[in-house]
C-alpha cells in the first residue's frame, strides 16, 4: 500500500461526507413559502409581494423569513 492511498480515501471519505451534509441541509432549506403579489403595479410604480409560510403543525410557527 503507497503513501498516496490512504490520503485518497480520506479525502474521497471527506468529499463523500461533504456531499451528504449539501443533500441534507438542501432539504432542511426547501420549505413550502410561496411569494406573490396582490395588485398589478405599473412600471416603475411601487409594489407589495405577500409572502405565505403555511405550518405542518398547528403548534409551529414561522419565526423568521430572509429574503
Amino acid at each position: 500500500m503507497s503513501r498516496f492511498q490512504p490520503f485518497a480515501l480520506r479525502a474521497a471519505a471527506t468529499v463523500a461526507a461533504a456531499g451528504v451534509f449539501v443533500i441534507v441541509g438542501a432539504g432542511v432549506a426547501s420549505a413550502h413559502v410561496t411569494a406573490h403579489s396582490p395588485d398589478n403595479p405599473g412600471r416603475g410604480d411601487d409594489g407589495e409581494i405577500v409572502f405565505r409560510v403555511p405550518d405542518e403543525e398547528a403548534t409551529a410557527h414561522a419565526v423568521k423569513l430572509q429574503v
